[in-house]
């Protein structure tokens, strides 16, 4: 029978063996059946040579002269893929042999249809011809250390594995069985891009060099929900918000958000900036152990791996609420509703409708859509449900103006207290963005400009808040799919769900004047 041309999956291999190769024939003349198939590996002399046509009697490696010269060896572990391709373990007997100063040796690769020495014309198949080699080499690789040892589940980071036994133009590596990107090598060392895998691990690393032979570090790397973020730094003086993109995995499925002016501790999914690792958990003051400094508001997800949001960083970008009705009970400076509902745009307003507030009162922070944080303690406290007013501005009509003059007085309505400092003012002969640098009693206080004419008229005090830039520092953004306050497993408010992503370099946010 004419034999078939076969192309081996790779061309080198440790001594030793132990690797798998996979044949493939062209079928033009035989096809492999199972039981009838039986592969050797025979020594090549120097220049290649065809393989015998019938069935070699296997003899072991010899070696003479510091160089083998003699050596057919069967293998014994054949598979059948398909007619014309084959799985074949390379023997552990072909070997470089003792003594031998050669760094390879060359086989031919051969395929029988029996073990019979005496049939004639047996070979189905051979490397070729000419006989294309099968080279083995004197080492196998090893692999000591993988840096880093985790990285974000989206990959893209680099990874270096060190060991011995690469090859430079011939080395492959994988995480979790899953290929490594644009490897460079050298003998000792392997650089390349993670690819992008599930969240989970820790998973082997495994380099494989061509012809076969493979080594793996087993529990080297372990992928997290990880984010990067870009750009990761920005300055707290910018009154314009800075666009994040942020490039993870999971963003599909989540309710984010999208609006301006949202409630960060609410159940939908926020990207907040942390000082340190985010911390939901209830602490007696009923706030979060380590809660969020800011958030990224208007989220915008591009794709299940990107999102964009829009982080302001001087303080502003939350509009203020408008003018509102809420009903509820306080407790020490707690306002709790049991009708209507905050926003962090409510921060700033003026709270009213109880004399038991006291003068001046506003709302000092939003906790959630429930509860706030009122500036000062009622005088008497709202044990039942009252009906409030929640306002950006207050008005006063008894008040006066002299020309030229920087001081507002009112006969008794005005109400100045210490918090009106840094609040806009309006009304007759005021000019435009005028504030109140001074409060000098609860009927006077100092304007930031002189009143452009005298007059008496009523006037309104703003209670928009004055804006608090992010301080400089070193920062992580984090995403999180519930922003209530003990929403982490075992909370009060547990979601079976719950994850935020985890603390890594490519989650780190600058803030810092340049």
């Amino acid at each position: 029978m004419t034999p078939d041309v076969i192309t081996l999956s790779s061309s080198s291999g440790p001594t030793g063996g132990g690797n798998t190769l996979t044949l493939t024939s062209t079928g033009t003349n035989n096809q492999f059946v199972e039981g009838s198939v039986f592969v050797e590996f025979k020594w090549e002399t120097g220049s290649p040579t065809a393989c015998s046509t019938s069935y070699v009697t296997p003899t072991a490696v010899v070696v003479t002269s510091n160089a083998t010269s003699a050596g057919v060896i069967a293998a014994t572990n054949v598979r059948v893929v398909s007619p014309t391709k084959l799985a074949v373990v390379v023997p552990s007997d072909l070997i470089l042999g003792s003594g031998n100063n050669n760094t390879t040796e060359a086989y031919n690769v051969c395929v029988y249809n029996t073990t019979n020495t005496g049939t004639a014309n047996s070979l189905l198949a051979q490397t070729s011809g000419t006989g294309v080699n099968y080279n083995i080499g004197a080492v196998a690789p090893t692999v000591s250390t993988v840096y880093p040892t985790a990285g974000p589940s989206q990959g893209g980071n680099t990874v270096t594995i060190t060991g011995t036994g690469f090859l430079a133009s011939a080395t492959t590596a994988s995480i979790g069985g899953v290929p490594l990107t644009g490897i460079t090598a050298t003998t000792t060392s392997i650089t390349g891009t993670a690819p992008a895998h599930s969240a989970g691990g820790p998973y082997a690393v495994t380099v494989q060099v061509t012809g076969g032979a493979n080594a793996s570090k087993k529990a080297a790397y372990t992928y997290s929900d990880g984010i990067v973020v870009s750009p990761n730094t920005a300055p707290n003086t910018k009154t314009t918000a800075t666009e994040v993109s942020v490039t993870g995995s999971g963003f599909y499925g989540n309710t984010f958000s999208t609006t301006s002016g949202p409630t960060p501790d609410d159940a939908n999914t926020h990207v907040f900036l942390v000082k340190g690792t985010y911390d939901p958990t209830k602490t007696t003051a009923g706030t979060k152990t380590n809660g969020q400094v800011t958030e990224c508001l208007n989220v915008l997800v591009i794709s299940n791996n990107e999102l964009l949001c829009s982080l302001y960083l001087a303080g502003n970008g939350i509009p203020q609420a408008s003018l509102h009705a809420v009903t509820g009970t306080t407790s020490g400076t707690t306002l709790t509703l049991t009708v209507g509902s905050f926003t962090q745009g409510d921060v700033g307003m003026a709270v009213t409708g109880a004399a038991g507030l006291g003068t001046g009162n506003y709302i000092a922070s939003v906790i959630d859509s429930n509860r706030a944080i009122l500036a000062k303690t009622p005088t008497a406290a709202l044990t039942a449900a009252t009906v409030l007013s929640v306002n950006p501005t207050r008005t006063f009509a008894d008040a006066t103006l002299t020309n030229g003059s920087n001081v507002i007085t009112s006969a008794a309505n005005a109400n100045f207290t210490s918090a009106d400092v840094g609040r806009a003012i309006s009304g007759a002969s005021i000019p435009g963005g005028t504030t109140i640098t001074a409060v000098n009693s609860a009927t006077s206080a100092t304007l930031s400009a002189n009143a452009n004419g005298s007059a008496s008229s009523t006037y309104t005090v703003s209670y928009a808040p004055t804006p608090v830039p992010v301080p400089n520092g070193q920062y992580v953004i984090t995403v999180v799919n519930n922003g209530n306050i003990d929403a982490q497993p075992g909370g009060t408010k547990a979601d079976t769900s719950y994850y935020q992503t985890a603390v890594n370099s490519g989650a780190s946010f600058t803030v810092a004047d340049f």
